[in-house]
């Protein structure tokens, strides 16, 4: 048609271009990857089984021994009123017992009374704290320990010995909320954080901490953030149990910390109020009991549930319809030209180019490849006259129409249909690759197998040689006792021998020279009673031990929109390398390194806690370095599109930019304070930024020195970030989500463009299991994936960009990782904030 001079097929011309710019989405089905845990030898022995260790009683032997009895005592139907105490207390909150049977209490007051069963005051003591303690514990030595809030964030122990008071030890970093003391002797203490975000159980024996429970094996909190009543007491097996108010649950872990259960209330009894457990304690036969503040109950179950009821309460989604009108009101004899884009606007513009009609808010949609391939003009309504009807000369509509097809055919030979060959190209790669990438797989997951029988056999020999030593000592302990009783033996048929000997003599001597020795003899030996060693095997728990050996992760599909540009780069799936590799080390001369980020060409800006910004090529070599204007320390830095060094000083409210060497103002704001930037693809500025007064944190986007959107609350209008003035780096990823490490509340937080929350990652157990998630600096690359240093952990979290954890990268020997970015080749770069040292590691194929 192109070289055709028929006039007809030319004037009817119609263009398909805008339908085929429209690209099917592009589509990368990541490859599952097995993630090979450490074999920890102790934790599968234990899941194993274990072996009692040789248990020698003895016991004193007496001519009537009368053993005591205990046996089970089960719960009465009907439970009975002993005794009533009046502690004369306004507002009484604590008791707890001492073994003869009197109890301590405390109140809203200064004074903590000491009482009988009978209601008899025994003793009180005065403290210093007006509205009383937090809580209150009786030691394995009968002394009384106070718990004593000083502010939000300290507290301290207190004993009361002998009516002197002396202090035990001091918290501080957090809040103190209750205590118990367990049958060792430590002291268990529930805290909450500064700004209630935490929760957590700390161990002391003596002053010296010992343990802290606070996360799941998922990393989840086991107990509710905030200030709220956490009584908290220890059962005969040693589990540790907590009555979370704020949480409505009872919530009990064992002597390691693992969660063992939770109990949130029977629906027969919670129906008209939440569940709300107050006060907790356990008795002789390991049950539980806990006060149930809102409905009036004590409720009272065994420690070893065999299941527990969760309810729940199903909700209607709505929907709402909203008709639009196609009649203007205005024109209501007319209908009203709609954008051809949008289809429901009214049309304010018309592209002579591509001839459509356009809306105002579509305008920048349309011109979005280049604004020099299109031509924009108001829309004009037809004269009255011919509404409806352009008369055109027919020489006119051919010659338009031909310039038309010239275009149509250049855009489809050169750019549609080369890209729709890319797409073909991508996704038959990806399928090529497919059968090596499982086998790869199996392979990686057949050697952990290897591995793991070679250790069960090992443990296994391990316990046979184990029981082997214990008979060698079980029998040299009974051979031992039988020598001593053989010897006593004999000495009492050598009496015998002797007493009928004198009996029968008539000799006077010897019958006046006896001695007894019954009394000797009548100290019988102990009754000693070796126990056999039993082997208690463990029920073989497979979703435990799938968790040990390992985890295969998810089968994960992006789909992105695909743009057509001239100047389109072609990018292909890039896999994660097994083994990261180090590229190169960079010496930066700081004393401590935080950020880093991509210029050009292997050029990468740095900052440390001084007031100057350097420039490195991959060599090493310093090729320039900018003061701050104001002398400050500079808060994070960026790079715009045109290469130009941003940054910014959360002291001072600004934002700076620096042209030719020198910094100047760009972004000055009022009450806030700017903390961490990012560029982004459009070349708009992100900011996370603190109030003045630190209690709320946002993320504001500007383009150029212009605000244009806030980011703040989920939508149910709780915060998203902590709201505090600590580190909260940012980037964006290549589908637009908006990414922020928030170091204080140890989460990811991902929203999209519009700042609606997507999820949020707060670690995983793999990797955070010694120490907390404290993410620092955050970055992603060609893939969508999001790479966050975790700084405590020495290790890179990589996740897809749903959020799902794909691995670590620990290797490298990196220490105290801290900001981070990537290059156009997806080359990671790493700061090591005390090495001050920045590293270039390749980690994809």
């Amino acid at each position: 048609m192109e070289y055709s001079t028929e006039v007809f097929p030319i004037i009817e011309y119609s263009s398909k271009v805008r339908e085929f710019s429209k690209l099917p989405p592009k589509v990368q089905v990541s490859l599952p990857t097995f993630i090979s845990k450490p074999i920890d030898r102790e934790k599968l022995c234990s899941l194993v089984g274990q072996i009692t260790p040789l248990s020698t009683a003895t016991e004193e032997n007496t001519w009537s021994p009368n053993q005591p009895n205990t046996s089970v005592r089960e719960l009465l139907d009907e439970p009975e009123l002993v005794a009533t105490i009046q502690t004369g207390y306004e507002k009484q909150r604590n008791v707890t017992c001492l073994k003869d049977g009197s109890i301590w209490t405390s109140g809203m007051t200064n004074g903590i009374k000491c009482f009988n069963t009978k209601g008899s005051l025994l003793q009180t003591v005065k403290i210093n704290a007006e509205k009383g303690p937090n809580d209150i514990a009786v030691d394995t030595n009968g002394d009384l320990l106070l718990l004593l809030l000083s502010n939000r964030t300290a507290g301290k122990v207190n004993k009361i010995k002998n009516g002197h008071t002396e202090e035990v030890f001091k918290l501080e970093g957090w809040g103190p909320c209750k205590l118990c003391v367990t049958s060792t002797g430590d002291l268990l203490v529930t805290m909450f954080s500064d700004y209630e975000t935490q929760s957590k159980v700390v161990r002391y024996s003596g002053s010296t901490e010992k343990q802290t429970i606070q996360f799941d094996d998922e990393g989840k909190p086991l107990y509710s953030g905030n200030e709220y009543s956490k009584y908290i007491t220890e059962n005969r097996n040693h589990d540790i149990c907590v009555a979370d108010w704020a949480a409505g649950a009872v919530v009990v872990v064992n002597q390691d910390g693992k969660l063992k259960w939770r109990y949130t209330g029977r629906l027969t009894d919670t129906k008209n109020k939440q569940f709300r457990p107050w006060g907790i304690t356990t008795d002789s036969q390991s049950r539980i009991l806990t006060a149930d503040w809102s409905n009036l109950f004590l409720f009272v179950f065994i420690r070893t549930r065999s299941h527990i009821d969760v309810n729940r309460e199903r909700g209607n989604s709505g929907m709402k319809i909203i008709f639009r009108n196609n009649m203007d009101p205005q024109n209501s004899v007319q209908d009203v030209h709609q954008c051809d884009l949008c289809e429901t606007a009214i049309v304010n513009s018309y592209c002579d180019f591509c001839h459509v009609n356009l809306c105002i808010a579509c305008i920048g949609k349309h011109i979005s490849d280049g604004y020099d391939k299109h031509k924009i003009f108001p829309f004009q309504e037809p004269s009255a006259q011919h509404r409806g009807h352009t008369f055109l000369e027919v020489s006119e509509v051919y010659n338009t129409r031909k310039d038309i097809i010239g275009k149509d055919t250049e855009e489809l030979e050169n750019l549609i249909s080369p890209t729709y060959e890319e797409i073909a190209l991508d996704l038959e790669t990806q399928l090529a690759n497919l059968d090596g990438g499982y086998e790869k797989l199996t392979t990686t997951i057949s050697k952990q197998g290897e591995q793991w029988h070679r250790e069960i056999d090992t443990i296994i020999n391990k316990m046979k040689t184990e029981i082997s030593e214990i008979k060698v000592k079980h029998r040299a302990i009974l051979q031992k006792y039988l020598v001593d009783i053989k010897q006593t033996q004999s000495l009492i048929t050598k009496t015998l021998q002797a007493i009928r000997k004198i009996e029968q003599s008539t000799e006077i001597s010897p019958t006046n020279e006896y001695r007894s020795k019954l009394t000797e003899l009548r100290k019988l030996p102990p009754k000693v009673k070796v126990t056999l060693p039993t082997f208690i095997p463990k029920r073989i728990d497979g979703e435990t031990l799938c968790s040990l050996f390992g985890h295969i992760t998810p089968l994960s599909t992006a789909t992105e929109e695909n743009f057509l540009s001239l100047n389109q780069s072609k990018t292909s799936v890039k896999e994660l390398l097994d083994e990261p590799e180090l590229v190169a080390t960079i010496q930066t001369g700081y004393q401590n390194l935080r950020s880093v980020t991509y210029l050009n060409d292997d050029c990468v800006w740095t900052y440390g806690l001084t007031n100057d910004m350097k420039c490195f090529n991959i060599n090493g070599s310093l090729l320039q370095a900018v003061k701050t204007k104001s002398e400050e320390r500079p808060s994070d830095i960026a790079v715009d599109r045109d290469g130009n060094l941003l940054y910014s000083i959360r002291t001072a409210g600004t934002v700076f930019k620096v042209n030719n060497g020198q910094p100047k103002d760009f972004i000055r704001l009022h009450g806030l304070g700017p903390c961490n930037l990012c560029v982004t693809s459009t070349g708009d500025l992100l900011v996370t930024m603190c109030r003045d007064d630190k209690t709320q944190s946002k993320v504001v986007r500007f383009s150029k020195s212009t605000e244009k959107q806030t980011i703040q609350f989920d939508d149910k209008g709780i915060p998203l970030y902590s709201g505090n003035d600590k580190i909260k780096y940012i980037t964006e990823n290549g589908n637009h989500d908006i990414c922020v490490a928030d170091w204080y509340a140890h989460a990811i937080v991902v929203v999209n463009q519009d700042g609606k929350l997507r999820w949020r990652y707060t670690g995983h157990p793999s990797v955070t299991g010694k120490k907390p998630f404290d993410p620092c600096g955050i970055t992603t690359d060609s893939q969508n994936r999001i790479l966050t240093a975790d700084s405590d952990n020495h290790c890179i979290h990589i996740l897809d960009q749903n959020g799902r954890f794909l691995r670590y990268i620990d290797k490298c020997d990196l220490k105290d990782p801290w900001g981070v970015c990537v290059d156009n080749n997806d080359s990671l770069f790493v700061c090591e904030y005390y090495k001050s040292s920045v590293k270039k590691i390749k980690y994809l194929e």
